[in-house]
């Protein structure tokens, strides 16, 4: 069993040794891989060229700049194994991949087979990183018929829709991306290739290894501000929209009504939300009349622009609302605090105050104690002195006795 690996390259020298050598020094040697450039103008071309020079197996092709979607169509084409997996260029492959889910494709003969990824986030971890690593490590195991297969992509959203951390059988891969237009598409361009993949597949099956290491935050989708260039770019998608249109309309025996729905109403709804997404991160002093117009000529009419913006209002409006909720919050948490602090304040001096007592009581007993043992040493004196009177007056007492005795017995 052949495997094919194809990655979409385009500026990315950073990145591309570490990826390449993830693939050439594989455990399992029968892959091709083929690299598209997709007209890089860094020095990506060259890396490309030098690992093609040392591995037989790899092939370098190259075309002006046309994006992911149109790069990967050209790379399915090429790919001359059983089963195809993708690698984006700035991420990396386990060794032992391919011989993992050659394996693994050899027991279940499916016809798209789901492996883990770990993620390996640029600026830390955060809730996007821990959101993208339940999405690429799905939990369901087995899928059977195409209809349950759109369903947990596309409705139920139990598995992702992206096209790494997959691997595809190339009869059905060479199918669904044959079937696709050759237009330039940079946003949800899986989710529209996702859905070709799963109106040719039967059977779905995933391996509970991770495999694939997927470098989190990088591309336009993590940038902060677009420029309205990108945002034109971003909404070239539509066009993938019309293209579904056609698809549907060739293939009218494959699709039921429900596929049809998830086309028409479920991916078009996903591209309107996100392109929307992509206006809110447009400069402030862009003119909105310029992304107006940018929709309308992708054909989005005014309800759907007007419904968007209002509905845009309304979260901005709840955002006030609940941002209002928070800051009289905490003002109340802030007068809580400083009637806490007062509180504090007084008990500090009460208890000043009572240290102050408490030093004054002392000094008054050292006082007392002082005088009790000016007494104690007085009277001891006079103790003593009178112990010697005694003494004395003991020593007369026995003498006069003792003379006494003595003048009897004369």
């Amino acid at each position: 069993m052949k495997i094919s690996v194809v990655i979409p390259v385009y500026n990315v020298e950073t990145y591309l040794r570490q990826a390449l050598s993830s693939v050439v020094n594989q455990s399992y040697r029968n892959i091709d891989i083929v690299c598209v450039d997709d007209g890089s103008t860094d020095n990506s071309l060259s890396i490309l060229k030098e690992y093609a020079a040392q591995d037989n197996r790899m092939q370098v092709i190259t075309q002006e700049n046309q994006g992911t979607y149109i790069a990967r169509q050209v790379g399915v084409n090429a790919a001359q194994g059983d089963y195809i997996l993708f690698l984006d260029p700035d991420d990396w492959l386990e060794l032992d991949t391919c011989e993992k889910l050659s394996d693994f494709a050899k027991i279940s003969q499916a016809d798209v087979i789901q492996y883990g990824a770990y993620i390996e986030p640029e600026k830390g971890w955060n809730d996007s990183a821990e959101w993208i690593n339940k999405r690429l490590n799905p939990e369901i195991a087995s899928l059977t018929g195409t209809d349950a297969i759109m369903d947990a992509c596309f409705i139920e959203r139990k598995i992702i829709w992206n096209m790494i951390g997959k691997m595809f059988k190339a009869s059905v891969a060479k199918k669904a991306f044959s079937c696709q237009g050759r237009y330039r598409i940079i946003m949800l361009e899986d989710c529209i290739a996702s859905f070709y993949i799963c109106a040719f597949s039967q059977t779905y099956r995933s391996i509970p290894l991770k495999l694939y290491h997927y470098r989190h935050g990088l591309g336009i989708s993590s940038r902060k501000e677009i420029t309205i260039e990108n945002f034109e770019r971003i909404a070239g998608s539509f066009q993938g929209l019309e293209d579904l249109e056609r698809f549907i309309a060739e293939y009218p025996q494959l699709l039921n009504e429900k596929s049809i729905d998830i086309a028409k109403n479920i991916i078009r709804n996903h591209i309107i939300d996100d392109t929307f997404c992509y206006v809110n991160r447009l400069p402030r002093s862009t003119d909105a009349k310029q992304w107006y117009d940018i929709l309308k000529q992708n054909g989005i009419g005014d309800e759907i622009i007007v419904k968007k913006v209002l509905s845009e209002l309304s979260i901005a409006k709840n955002d006030i609302i609940n941002y209002r909720s928070i800051v009289n919050n905490q003002e109340e948490i802030k007068k809580e605090q400083q009637a806490h602090i007062a509180n504090l304040e007084v008990l500090i001096k009460n208890q000043q105050t009572n240290i102050e007592e408490q030093y004054r009581c002392i000094e008054q007993q050292q006082v007392h104690i002082e005088s009790l043992q000016t007494q104690l040493n007085w009277v001891s004196e006079k103790n003593k002195k009178h112990l010697k009177l005694i003494r004395t007056f003991a020593i007369i007492i026995a003498l006069m006795i003792l003379g006494l005795i003595i003048n009897v017995i004369i």
